[in-house]
């Protein structure tokens, strides 16, 4: 089996970020197996709106934080190396991370 420099495989779609745990790697190391994760947004963490934008601008999106669990009844999929260096999906690029990655962007 080819190693990744990490387990995760978060999924990049225009701003937001969903995170995709590596399950099976091909000896090509030019397929993986990926599933989605359990994730919520902590809720101790708060956004900030204030005016602006369409109708308003979220001041602390960068500060957010969200719990994240393997889910193993979460939706499994393969995703393909391109040229670029990414793993593709139907889902679109995954980027190869050490750690599970979530974020919506409230200012889109």
């Amino acid at each position: 089996m080819t190693n990744l420099p990490a387990a995760y495989a978060n999924l990049y779609g225009y701003t937001d970020v969903f995170p995709y745990e590596v399950v099976s790697i091909s000896k090509s190391g030019k397929q993986i197996t990926i599933r989605s994760m359990k994730q919520r947004l902590d809720q101790t963490w708060k956004p900030e709106f204030f005016m602006g934008g369409f109708v308003a601008n979220c001041g602390n999106q960068s500060e957010q934080r969200w719990l994240i669990e393997s889910d193993p009844e979460g939706y499994t999929m393969k995703a393909y190396k391109r040229a670029d260096g990414y793993f593709h999906s139907a889902y679109g690029k995954h980027r190869i991370d050490a750690k599970p990655r979530a974020f919506h962007d409230f200012n889109f």
